[in-house]
């Protein structure tokens, strides 16, 4: 939920907003996985343009979706790996959030991290997201990276691996026969329109590696390489 956004109750629109279109259904259906994590042996997966890169696991709560996400005090039990890479052009929440965001906003400092001039704003959000709000806090107060990571709280996302919520690029996909690797490539913000065949000037490059597990057995993300400064999302 957007800050100032309100809880009022509202009710549901007379119509629905779904395409009834037979390729558009089928590919509704096909985000479906509920098979193939039940009874399956590996399942990962990948999708595109979701205005953000994510690597985390997908945890197994039953009785609720498989796709659901479970956090503390409630037991996890990871069941697959997903890894969703950001849009190389659209805008993602940390643009929306420098523009949405007054600077007197009270929750400003959970979204966006602003360090002394002349340093340009930095997502905040990433740091909320992965260790939560007394971490961003901390940050906002000591502009100190190691001193936010001491206030960090373990129990926000151990779903999570890695997210930047800011981030354009694409990702590299690398499928064996023994493991999964894929990596995030983001590009400087793309405000111009970008002659080069790679897609733009390089921010950073990040690698996660899933190996294959055995029935039963529990998924594991591994980060296997890092290029470049990660944006908040340590």
């Amino acid at each position: 939920m957007l800050p100032g956004a309100s809880l009022a109750k509202r009710s549901a629109p007379a119509t629905t907003a779904l395409g009834l279109e037979p390729g558009n259904l089928a590919a509704i259906s096909s985000l479906k996985l509920f098979r193939a994590f039940r009874f399956g042996a590996n399942v990962e997966l990948i999708l595109t343009d979701n205005r953000s890169f994510r690597s985390e696991p997908i945890w197994d709560h039953p009785p609720r979706s498989i796709l659901s996400t479970a956090l503390p005090p409630s037991p996890l039990a990871p069941a697959g790996v997903e890894l969703i890479v950001g849009s190389i052009s659209a805008p993602g929440l940390f643009e929306a959030m420098s523009y949405k965001i007054s600077k007197d906003h009270p929750l400003r400092a959970l979204y966006l991290h602003e360090p002394p001039a002349p340093a340009p704003l930095e997502p905040a959000i990433n740091c909320t997201l992965l260790h939560g709000v007394r971490a961003s806090l901390e940050l906002q107060r000591t502009h100190d990276r190691e001193q936010a990571l001491k206030a960090s709280n373990p129990e926000v996302a151990p779903h999570l691996a890695f997210t930047d919520v800011g981030g354009h690029g694409y990702a590299v996909v690398r499928a064996g026969a023994d493991d999964l690797e894929v990596e995030f490539v983001c590009v400087v913000r793309p405000l111009e329109k970008s002659d080069r065949p790679d897609g733009g000037p390089l921010a950073y490059r990040i690698t996660h590696r899933a190996r294959r597990w055995a029935g039963g057995a529990a998924p594991r993300l591994e980060r296997t390489r890092v290029e470049g400064a990660l944006p908040l999302s340590v």
